[in-house]
């Protein structure tokens, strides 16, 4: 055994191994393979994100819907509308929401597809459609059939009033929670709740099922650097999953060893997959204690992103901590640049040169050299997802696959 160890793991993101666009592609510097858009699925599927606000109008017998510019995520695609949408219909010949009880309800239009050539790809539609209070949808002319298929999320529900031919009123449906739902058109028997806010379509709680287990399904996948920062919406240098450190044991009359479990980690904006357990250990005849020196031993996950053509593998680290956080340091390993998760905190008692008692530190912080850790890294200032949304879409516009991040207009 040793001090460190490089255990059998998969790093998603790594320039070493990944999956791009065919060099030479006109794509190439900017968009990534389709499984990358699978990590969209950690928050949800076919939601409104932001934007796509609503301002109606009327003149006539026609209304006027113009949206801004938004971001949704529809059939397990993240797409961005950067530009104002503006929809006409004619409800002369249709019932109204005051007489009537119908509305309009206005859809995103798309299905994804894995065509030959990704240029071809279709783009994203809104489209509007008259629903009966029978919720029978009616298609205004030009536009397709209503189609579960394609029209998955609600983007906005119209009422309005009608005196003969002519609209007299419309507005936007108020939007009131009801036991937390939000409001919802029922078309063809299927209710369309507002926006895609329905816990069915929503999996915060399911972040580690659907990022690990769905958009890692073949176990071994490696993409671009800047498509790595959208596990900015989780946060930076945490573990997510296991990597428990075991219980420390003596190993003769002066080694210290301990273990760590397999687990998942993002760590300097990459996700780490350790998939065996890690065994560490320390000789400790010539180290401070705990007991009478004040100093532990810190285990840490160690590993940094570098643009390189060789693998660059994580390494789980044990190092020896004195009271003022100095790290002895005998190979030249601790950077505080690659050491930035502290996977567990160890305290020893020596007799001479004798480990007596070892033990695991349950305290949530280390100071080392000069930086407070935190225990799995569970620094608040690492925790991203209370500002999900935010975070998600903040600078990633670019780095996304045309065919997984449409430009819609």
């Amino acid at each position: 055994m040793a001090q460190f160890y490089y255990p059998s793991q998969n790093r998603y993101n790594d320039p070493y191994q990944q999956r791009v666009a065919t060099l030479g592609s006109a794509f190439r510097e900017k968009y990534i393979s389709r499984a990358s858009n699978n990590i969209t699925k950690m928050f949800g599927d076919n939601i409104l994100v932001s934007g796509l606000d609503v301002t109606p109008s009327f003149l006539g017998s026609v209304i006027t819907l113009q949206f801004t510019p938004g971001i949704l995520i529809h059939d397990s695609t993240a797409i961005a509308i950067t530009g104002t949408s503006t929809l006409d219909c004619n409800v002369s010949a249709l019932a109204d929401t005051t007489v009537g009880n119908a509305h309009l309800g206005v859809f995103t239009d798309f299905q994804y597809c894995e065509p030959a050539d990704p240029i071809t790809q279709t783009p994203l539609k809104l489209t509007v459609y008259h629903v009966s209070a029978a919720g029978v949808p009616t298609a205004f002319a030009g536009s397709p059939a209503f189609s579960a298929t394609r029209n998955k999320l609600l983007v906005a529900i119209i009422d309005f009033t009608k005196s003969g031919v002519n609209v007299t009123a419309c507005s936007e449906h108020p939007t009131v929670l009801v036991a937390d739902q939000a409001p919802y058109l029922t078309v063809s028997g299927v209710n369309y709740y507002l926006r895609g806010m329905t816990s069915s379509n929503i999996n915060f709680y399911e972040i580690y099922n659907d990022l690990i287990g769905a958009f890692l399904a073949d176990g071994r996948m490696y993409l671009p650097k800047n498509a790595n920062k959208l596990f900015n919406v989780i946060g930076s240098d945490v573990v997510i999953k296991g990597m428990e450190m075991s219980a420390p044991a003596r190993i003769g009359l002066d080694t210290i060893r301990t273990s760590i479990a397999a687990g998942w980690a993002i760590c300097d904006e990459t996700l780490i997959q350790l998939s065996a357990v890690s065994i560490v250990d320390i000789d400790c005849s010539s180290l401070i204690d705990t007991t009478v020196g004040g100093a532990h031993l810190a285990v840490f996950l160690n590993y940094e992103h570098i643009h390189t053509a060789e693998a660059n593998l994580a390494a789980v680290d044990l190092f020896h901590v004195e009271a003022s956080g100095t790290v002895n340091d005998p190979f030249g390993r601790f950077k505080t640049r690659s050491c930035r998760i502290l996977l567990g905190i160890i305290d020893f008692t020596k007799s001479g040169a004798i480990v007596t008692t070892c033990s695991t530190n349950q305290s949530p912080t280390l100071l080392v050299s000069g930086q407070t850790y935190y225990f799995r890294g569970l620094n608040p200032a690492n925790i991203n997802i209370p500002n999900l949304f935010n975070v998600a879409f903040k600078d990633e516009r670019e780095y996304l696959l045309k065919r997984d991040y449409l430009m819609g207009s």
